[in-house]
């Protein structure tokens, strides 16, 4: 839960252990006998030492510090081949409306003042095992209840007073209607379909004239473990449901319609060095003393939040 208070975050810290250094960018990094980080702020650039060197960054943050690193000359026993490689997302797709039912009744997802509470289905893990399925799940959600909060979004943006209070008062009546039985009946879902993607060499991060580029496609099994759960969850809940492939047709698989936040691989783990950036202990091969706790070295991706995986990988190292 967020707090409703705002925490200070100086008091979980002890500053005789810990120097923060904010408002500069590190540039890149070497190890020779001890790893250094060259950072820059304004017109200056200096450098920081240490015994071991920890990059806890974002997956695609990462990747970019290693590339330009790379780029200075400044390691070359790392494993190349990977780097970059092996990329996922957790890319959502907006797939069809279902009218409500009381079966659907209880997991959609419900907003509260600062965040929503949902519960996502996938399919049975004997299913997934049986097909050879991806963990793919779905959130069901309120259309109208979703395109009234976006418009005052965008109209707090534009300081739209007008547009503000008219979606403020189509936000009421439709919690109103809720109440009123032959209104009730024609409330919509929409289903947005959160994605797993199979590890794929060719997903990538790559470096190009000083410039990061990210280039990934879904496969042949990331959208078929979707289709087995969209034709599952419709056939269940929905009486209207016709099983038709046309549909698909409409969908372009190679740039799904929401790219969600959730960056992983990259620099990914592996037991043999050849296919692998980094080892168990999260150090990476071919450098002595510094280490990657990110998504970035995620083998796998799973279909949601990765956070829980990675602060238990944060334990582990430390």
């Amino acid at each position: 839960l967020i707090p409703k208070k705002k925490i200070n975050f100086k008091t979980f810290i002890d500053y005789n252990e810990i120097d923060l250094i904010i408002n500069c960018k590190i540039e890149y990094f070497e190890e020779a006998k001890n790893p250094v980080c060259y950072f820059f702020s304004k017109d200056k650039t200096f450098k920081i030492s240490s015994k071991k060197l920890i990059h806890s960054l974002g997956a695609i943050e990462t990747i970019s510090l290693l590339f330009r690193s790379i780029k200075k000359k400044k390691f070359q026993k790392v494993n190349k081949k990977v780097l970059g490689r092996y990329f996922m997302n957790h890319p959502k797709i907006k797939v069809g409306k279902i009218s409500k039912c009381k079966e659907l009744e209880e997991y959609v997802t419900k907003s509260y003042s600062n965040y929503d509470k949902f519960i996502a289905l996938s399919l049975p893990l004997k299913i997934q095992k049986k097909f050879k399925l991806l963990n793919s799940c779905v959130k069901i959600k309120n259309s109208l209840e979703i395109n009234y909060k976006n418009d005052i979004y965008r109209s707090l943006k534009r300081i739209n007073i007008i547009s503000i209070v008219k979606n403020l008062l189509k936000l009421f009546v439709l919690k109103l209607s809720k109440n009123i039985k032959f209104l009730e009946s024609k409330e919509i879902y929409t289903l947005v379909f959160h994605l797993e993607m199979e590890p794929n060499f060719n997903n990538r991060i790559y470096f190009k004239n000083n410039k990061l580029f990210i280039d990934y496609k879904l496969n042949k099994n990331d959208i078929k473990s979707f289709k087995k759960l969209y034709f599952t969850i419709m056939k269940y809940f929905s009486k209207e449901f016709r099983t038709n492939d046309d549909f698909f047709k409409k969908i372009d698989f190679n740039k799904p319609e929401i790219d969600a936040s959730h960056h992983m691989g990259g620099t990914r783990y592996h037991s043999n060095k050849s296919d692998g950036f980094v080892d168990r202990n999260l150090k990476i091969n071919g450098l002595k003393n510094t280490y990657i706790c990110s998504s970035s070295i995620f083998p796998t991706g799973g279909s949601l939040s990765p956070t829980a995986t990675l602060v238990a990988l944060s334990i582990k190292l430390s």
